[in-house]
């Protein structure tokens, strides 16, 4: 769905009754990596970890729709990311 152009995914989304968002790849060194969905493009350079509220760098991937309730995030990678991490800048 994120590769539609721009009228065939809004028609998506609100045909589907789902809520627009942006989908956010979120690099957070004490958490490892998050996707997360929110409802407006961040404005600042970084973003707070929706797990630690640390400062966190973040890439957006794309625009799309969801059924969920925003903001939502999950887990890309397993604790053993944030465990280098931690060694690393300790």
């Amino acid at each position: 769905m994120l590769h539609q152009p721009m009228t065939a995914l809004s028609d998506a989304v609100v045909n589907n009754s789902l809520t627009r968002c942006y989908y956010l790849h979120i690099t957070c060194f004490a958490c490892g990596e998050l996707r997360a969905a929110v409802s407006e493009i961040p404005t600042t350079r970084f973003f707070a970890c929706p797990r630690c509220q640390g400062e966190a760098e973040y890439r957006i991937m794309g625009q799309g729709g969801t059924l969920k309730a925003l903001p939502f995030w999950e887990r890309l990678v397993s604790d053993q990311y944030a465990a280098f991490w931690k060694t690393v800048n300790h």
